[in-house]
Protein backbone atom coordinates (compact mmCIF):
# COMPACT_ATOMS: atom_id res chain seq x y z
CA UNK A 1 0.00 0.00 0.00
CA UNK A 2 1.36 3.08 -0.48
CA UNK A 3 2.10 6.30 1.56
CA UNK A 4 -0.12 8.72 0.35
CA UNK A 5 -3.09 6.00 0.09
CA UNK A 6 -2.42 5.04 3.67
CA UNK A 7 -1.87 8.63 4.81
CA UNK A 8 -5.33 9.38 3.13
CA UNK A 9 -6.94 5.97 4.57
CA UNK A 10 -5.85 7.21 8.11
CA UNK A 11 -6.80 11.02 7.73
CA UNK A 12 -10.36 10.21 6.38
CA UNK A 13 -11.26 7.74 9.53
CA UNK A 14 -9.83 10.40 11.85
CA UNK A 15 -12.10 12.95 10.05
CA UNK A 16 -14.74 10.81 10.15
CA UNK A 17 -14.71 10.38 13.98
CA UNK A 18 -14.39 14.01 14.73
CA UNK A 19 -16.87 15.23 12.68
CA UNK A 20 -19.40 12.74 14.38
CA UNK A 21 -18.51 13.63 17.69
CA UNK A 22 -19.00 17.13 16.83
CA UNK A 23 -22.24 16.58 14.82
CA UNK A 24 -20.63 18.73 12.09
CA UNK A 25 -20.14 16.42 9.20
CA UNK A 26 -21.11 18.15 6.00
CA UNK A 27 -20.13 17.14 2.27
CA UNK A 28 -18.19 19.59 1.45
CA UNK A 29 -15.83 20.47 4.38
CA UNK A 30 -15.08 16.47 4.75
CA UNK A 31 -13.98 16.78 1.21
CA UNK A 32 -12.09 19.90 1.15
CA UNK A 33 -9.82 18.62 4.45
CA UNK A 34 -9.00 15.33 2.49
CA UNK A 35 -8.57 17.01 -0.67
CA UNK A 36 -6.40 20.10 1.47
CA UNK A 37 -4.17 16.84 3.96
CA UNK A 38 -3.45 15.44 0.51
CA UNK A 39 -2.69 17.99 -1.44
CA UNK A 40 -4.51 16.45 -4.30
CA UNK A 41 -5.55 18.18 -7.37
CA UNK A 42 -8.67 16.60 -8.99
CA UNK A 43 -7.52 16.53 -12.55
CA UNK A 44 -8.95 13.50 -13.92
CA UNK A 45 -11.05 10.80 -13.34
CA UNK A 46 -8.92 8.07 -12.08
CA UNK A 47 -7.54 10.36 -9.14
CA UNK A 48 -11.46 11.00 -8.38
CA UNK A 49 -12.54 7.14 -8.27
CA UNK A 50 -9.46 6.45 -6.24
CA UNK A 51 -10.47 9.28 -3.51
CA UNK A 52 -14.15 8.12 -4.36
CA UNK A 53 -13.23 4.65 -3.00
CA UNK A 54 -11.37 6.02 0.42
CA UNK A 55 -14.15 8.11 1.45
CA UNK A 56 -16.83 5.20 1.19
CA UNK A 57 -14.92 3.21 3.27
CA UNK A 58 -15.51 5.63 6.14
CA UNK A 59 -19.15 7.41 5.45
CA UNK A 60 -22.99 6.01 5.73
CA UNK A 61 -24.67 5.28 2.30
CA UNK A 62 -26.18 8.84 2.95
CA UNK A 63 -23.61 10.94 3.36
CA UNK A 64 -21.59 8.79 0.18
CA UNK A 65 -24.80 9.39 -2.26
CA UNK A 66 -24.60 13.11 -1.65
CA UNK A 67 -20.49 13.27 -1.62
CA UNK A 68 -20.66 11.73 -5.29
CA UNK A 69 -23.63 14.46 -6.38
CA UNK A 70 -21.03 17.10 -5.10
CA UNK A 71 -17.80 15.24 -6.91
CA UNK A 72 -20.17 14.98 -9.83
CA UNK A 73 -21.57 18.53 -10.23
CA UNK A 74 -17.88 19.75 -8.97
CA UNK A 75 -15.56 18.28 -11.80
CA UNK A 76 -18.38 17.91 -13.95
CA UNK A 77 -18.52 14.01 -14.36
Amino acid sequence: MNKNYQECNDYCLDLKTICQYEKIITENRFLNLILEKNNIIIKQDKIITELYDIVKLYVSEVELSIIHSKLQSRFNL
